[in-house]
């Protein structure tokens, strides 16, 4: 009997013993290799290597290689090269370590191990030259055999469990080698069949793509929504006008004169009231320490568990041994609005839900709560549009990098006051919205999974390939 590794949470049904779990393994291989050839990948790779580490301190948008990370890598096997870096000319000498069409990437270090995005495959020559990082493995497929379908199998889970139980640790890293990677196990059907899989799972990213970009319009007509239906029209003609402020309103020694004039002229033709935010808000500034009650448990919202997208919050459970220092206090319906660059451009605010008795999270969110005559989820959705964006622009106080809003600013954020009619209609169409790219959003997962699941079902024969 053959020796294997795997990781205990692949161990099945709690079982250690060694011969329990190599026949369920065997078992797997067995009913694979019955329905088509089973080969193991190193014999139809060429061309493969792992690419290049280059130093931290050589990143600049000027430079012209683009430079792809395991951190570009997004669900559907694709590559987000909006957010690559741009190493210096002299890195692209390096051949092995060049992006070609065809090729398929494979992360092989940390977390990203057999993940959601730990597989790419470029379907096209880049746009530019373009090197990949050394926590990738890149390479490419022998003929006659389909590449996507190969890259397919690589990110589906009758690839990914063996992948799974060959990594191995080094100084608590994971990483999974060269030799490991040729190891792997792959079913290799008919040219026919790899291409009809490949096709069917092509369509299925495709279908992926287009409801991922209508749930993005939905999320995008979100502010204009709101700000069209109370009849505000942002525009830069304020920055050409004159007009006095107070000294004491020049926050943060801004002496220029675009963050004023944002101010000044919201206010300007309105056929509603302009109120300050603390108005219409309360903005209490609770704090507790869980620390002193160690074995309580803690509704608890980091700055990561808000969600900058569909301005809601991912709460967790925790002991208050597990809550680090004095913690802001939220109720449910609170808004809570971050304060600390660049969480505050990101627009990381939400509300928290009815249900929550009391939570604690960051003091770098501030909180709102809607007074009588303000509903709450109104008052989410125009702390969330770019009324408010305009108005903090220039106003952060502090070093670069780590730069806040001051609470009285926040408090004396200007805001439109509506009936209630009108409150309601706006915050029932700007959540109509964002539920609506949510479900796109599921249905997006839904269309990639079930496809995965009919190509797993196809390659162990539980399935014709029609």
């Amino acid at each position: 009997m053959q020796s294997w590794l795997t990781n205990s949470t692949a161990v099945t049904g709690h079982r250690w013993d060694h011969g329990y779990q190599a026949f369920q393994q065997q078992a797997f291989l067995q009913r694979w290799s019955k329905q088509h050839e089973l080969a193991s990948l190193g014999e139809i790779i060429q061309d493969d290597s792992y690419g290049i580490l280059t130093p931290g301190n050589v990143y600049s948008s000027e430079h012209p290689i683009t430079y792809v990370r395991v951190t570009d890598m997004r669900d559907g096997m694709e590559i987000d090269y909006e957010q690559t870096l741009q190493v210096p000319e002299e890195y692209y000498r390096h051949k092995r370590a060049r992006l070609r069409k065809h090729d398929i990437l494979l992360a092989v270090k940390g977390a990203s191990i057999a993940s959601s995005k730990s597989v790419a495959f470029i379907n096209d020559d880049p746009s530019c030259k373009t090197i990949v990082n050394g926590t990738i493995f890149r390479f490419q497929v022998k003929k006659p055999h389909n590449p996507l379908y190969v890259a397919v199998m690589l990110d589906s889970e009758i690839l990914k469990g063996q992948i799974r139980s060959l990594q191995v640790s080094n100084n608590a890293v994971s990483y999974v080698d060269k030799p490991s990677i040729h190891a792997l196990h792959i079913p290799l059907p008919p040219r026919p069949i790899q291409d009809r899989i490949a096709h069917m799972m092509q369509d299925a990213y495709a279908a992926r793509r287009d409801k991922l970009a209508e749930a993005e319009t939905l999320l995008d007509e979100i502010d204009d929504y709101v700000l069209e239906r109370l009849g505000i029209a942002l525009d830069e003609r304020s920055r050409k006008q004159h007009f006095v402020v107070k000294s004491s309103l020049l926050i943060g020694h801004r002496f220029d004169v675009g963050p004023y004039a944002n101010e000044f002229n919201l206010q300007e033709e309105s056929s509603f009231a302009w109120v300050q935010l603390q108005e219409i808000a309360q903005l209490p500034r609770e704090t507790k320490l869980p620390g002193k009650t160690p074995d309580a448990e803690y509704f608890y919202v980091g700055m990561r568990s808000v969600d900058d997208v569909m301005a809601e919050v991912n709460i967790q459970r925790l002991l208050g041994r597990e809550i680090k220092a004095n913690k802001t206090v939220f109720r449910g319906g609170d808004v809570v609005f971050a304060r600390i660059e660049p969480c505050i451009y990101n627009r990381k605010i939400a509300s928290i839900p009815y249900e929550v008795k009391e939570a604690l999270g960051s003091t770098e969110l501030l909180v709102a709560r809607a007074r009588q005559g303000v509903l709450p989820e109104y008052l989410l959705w125009i702390l969330r549009s770019e009324l408010i964006q305009r108005q903090i622009a220039g106003r952060m106080t502090g070093t670069t990098g780590r730069r806040r809003l001051p609470p009285r600013v926040f408090a004396r954020l200007k805001v439109p006051i509506v009936q209630l009619e009108l409150q309601g209609e706006i915050a029932e169409g700007a959540a109509k919205r964002r539920d609506g790219a949510k479900e796109l959003q599921q249905e997006a997962k839904s269309v990639v999974a079930d496809a995965k699941a009919r190509v797993e079902r196809m390659i162990l024969g539980r399935e014709a390939v029609q």
